[in-house]
């Protein structure tokens, strides 16, 4: 490598070199001014504290994270069979036979379903012959029909359509087990609304569980394992995050409420505790076992019941809101 190259080899290092740096410390610049945004509340909520802003920043991570989630859980599930049910439909022949008699139309193809049908049904009025014709009467189309072996050519007119009704009511009565068929019915879930996909994606990341929603596709299923690879810890650190803001404050109150009571500092620390078990109690399980009471409409044992089975996240799935 003679001297030219090597010095032009140099430059382009030391350029490339500086480059990245430049990126790196651009980068750097740019991660450090969002983290400075973040670690301290706005500028309209300076009155807040940096524990509670904290916890908001971790609460509205966790809830985006939830409906995220859901949204892709959303378009990763597909309607799924739920079993299948027995249902009695008309006969092809017997349902193509009523809409031309309605429509009084394509007269030789009724005809030839009407053979058809008499093997099928001997019922007095398939053994007609009949024909179309328009009558002022009222503004509704007519029926001539007659005996096929009657001479006299004998002529009925139904100027109603409720006559017509009432006939093919009469031979599917007599003729039900001729008529219809038995055809299997495949009955299939819907796709979870956005709430209940977020209901679910709750209940997956704090490990609670119902059961009651559950992926059923396999890339559904795989989603659900990466996603709770990350949603659980994530859980894990918004609860522990609020636990750190409750007992800042609980030992705040204590700090301030022994200073005015020295000799007392053991009283108020178990008098302080028992408050804030009692307050947590109400907040947690009485207000929530009211509620789902009135909405539910569940007893007040059940109500109980179904907060502390959701709260330890037992989650057994007997009892579902919702």
């Amino acid at each position: 490598m003679d001297k030219d190259t090597t010095v032009r080899y140099t430059v382009f290092a030391e350029t490339t070199d500086y480059d990245e740096k430049r990126r790196g410390s651009m980068f750097d610049r740019r991660r450090s001014s969002i983290t400075h945004l973040l670690a301290k509340p706005p500028p309209g909520l300076r009155w807040m504290s940096l524990e509670v802003w904290m916890c908001i920043k971790w609460l509205v991570a966790w809830t985006l994270y939830c409906i995220l989630g859901a949204l892709i859980f959303i378009q990763l599930e597909e309607p799924m069979p739920n079993g299948h049910k027995d249902v009695l439909a008309p006969h092809p022949h017997w349902k193509k036979f009523k809409e031309l008699l309605q429509k009084q139309e394509q007269m030789e193809e009724l005809l030839d379903l009407k053979s058809n049908l008499i093997k099928m049904c001997d019922h007095t009025f398939l053994n007609q012959s009949f024909s179309f014709e328009l009558s002022d009467v009222d503004g509704l189309p007519v029926w001539k029909d007659w005996p096929e072996n009657d001479k006299e050519n004998r002529t009925t007119i139904i100027n109603h359509q409720e006559s017509l009704f009432a006939d093919l009511k009469d031979v599917e009565s007599a003729c039900k087990e001729s008529l219809f068929v038995v055809e299997q019915i495949t009955h299939y879930e819907e796709v979870p609304s956005l709430i209940d996909a977020v209901y679910y994606t709750m209940t997956a990341v704090t490990t609670i569980g119902y059961g009651h929603i559950s992926p059923t596709t396999t890339a559904n299923k795989i989603f659900c394992v990466l996603y709770c690879l990350i949603g659980v810890p994530l859980t894990c650190i918004f609860l522990n995050k609020s636990s750190e803001f409750l007992s800042i404050k609980m030992l705040e109150t204590y700090k301030r409420v022994s200073k005015r009571h020295p000799d007392k500092k053991v009283s108020l620390l178990y008098l302080i505790t028992a408050f804030y078990l009692t307050l947590g109690f109400i907040v947690f399980m009485f207000i929530p076992s009211v509620a789902f009471m009135f909405i539910e409409e569940w007893t007040y044992l059940d109500s109980f019941y179904f907060t502390f089975i959701t709260l330890s996240t037992i989650g057994f799935g007997d009892l579902i809101a919702g």
